[in-house]
């Protein structure tokens, strides 16, 4: 067996700490973006809200959702177009609810994707009737009419940041 040793010059160090800065850089952009969309009509959740839905379909959210949910559970972002990998212009209507008793729910919608892909986690429709899910770390987009998923972003944060 031969143990191959990489060498790094000075010139291929500045590179990776350029790299590594610029990647830090734009998701340090992302961030502030996506603290920066102002959303309406929401309400605050309790983080007993969030546990009783992580609890009840064994998940746990990513923390960038969590960061805002709990301040603006069923809002309505000020900012709501976005692309998928395939197709453009589609619509960000709200969050969905983490409160069982209201009437657009996580609950209602894991109930319906479910029968389709039990690892797609809604938090968010569209008007017509689509999701925007989870699915491991990124979000997707399923569409009711033919039961297609399209990807968006590789994470919460990111696909806020993509929204124009």
């Amino acid at each position: 067996m031969r143990i191959t040793r990489k060498v790094f010059s000075s010139k291929n160090l500045i590179n990776t700490i350029k790299e590594r800065a610029f990647c830090e850089g734009y998701l340090a952009a992302q961030r502030e973006f996506a603290e920066n969309i102002t959303w309406k009509r929401g309400e605050k959740l309790n983080e007993s809200d969030i546990k009783e839905v992580e609890a009840t379909f064994g998940i746990t959210l990513p923390n960038d959702y969590k960061s805002i949910v709990i301040k603006n559970n069923n809002a309505r972002p000020s900012i709501s177009t976005f692309d998928t990998e395939s197709s453009k212009g589609h619509v960000f209507k709200k969050l969905l609810s983490l409160k069982k008793n209201d009437i657009e729910t996580v609950y209602k919608a894991k109930k319906v994707l479910s029968k389709i892909d039990n690892t797609l986690i809604p938090f968010a429709n569209d008007p017509a009737g689509n999701y925007l899910c989870f699915k491991g770390d990124s979000v997707v987009y399923w569409q009711h009419e033919d039961n297609s998923i399209s990807k968006i972003a590789n994470n919460f944060t990111e696909f806020l940041a993509k929204l124009y």
